[in-house]
């Protein structure tokens, strides 16, 4: 998620939500990605490396966005799919929709799955200004297709 501030004088916000990861894909364990994020460090950024989250993709965006435990909301035990009638609840406040008041804009971009069954679920109808990435879990990332499969060699 990215937030830019509308003044000079607010900060622009970057959330990096990973899920999936080997050990040794962590930029904190010797991985490529830490020389992005030292580059992030010069330029004055802050890594955060020391968080909890949840065992599931579903629950750890729907905790970041809401800052609320998922338990509350009933999106704790699995992750949601495109053919449930489920998602995060409309009468949450996202973290997009309270930065929009502090006049950021905000915008998606990767993996939503946080609800698909309705517009009023997706990341534009919940505070983002745009949305760039897929809004369900699985897909993979070299053909676009969704669910489990191999890449050819």
């Amino acid at each position: 998620w990215l937030a830019v501030g509308a003044a000079a004088k607010q900060p622009n916000l970057v959330y990096v939500l990973v899920d999936d990861l080997g050990f040794n894909d962590a930029w904190t364990n010797g991985s490529d990605l830490g020389s992005v994020w030292s580059k992030v460090r010069q330029l004055g950024g802050v890594e955060i490396a020391t968080y909890y989250a949840q065992d599931l993709c579903t629950p750890s965006r729907a905790a970041f966005l809401t800052g609320r435990h998922p338990i509350r909301y009933g999106l704790q035990h699995n992750v949601l799919t495109d053919s449930q009638n489920l998602g995060l609840l409309l009468n949450e406040t996202t973290l997009a929709d309270k930065l929009k008041t502090a006049n950021y804009s905000c915008h998606h971009v990767g993996k939503w799955h946080l609800g698909v069954f309705a517009e009023e679920y997706t990341p534009t109808k919940r505070g983002f200004d745009t949305s760039f990435g897929y809004l369900n879990g699985q897909e993979f990332h070299y053909n676009h297709s969704v669910g489990f499969g191999t890449l050819d060699a």
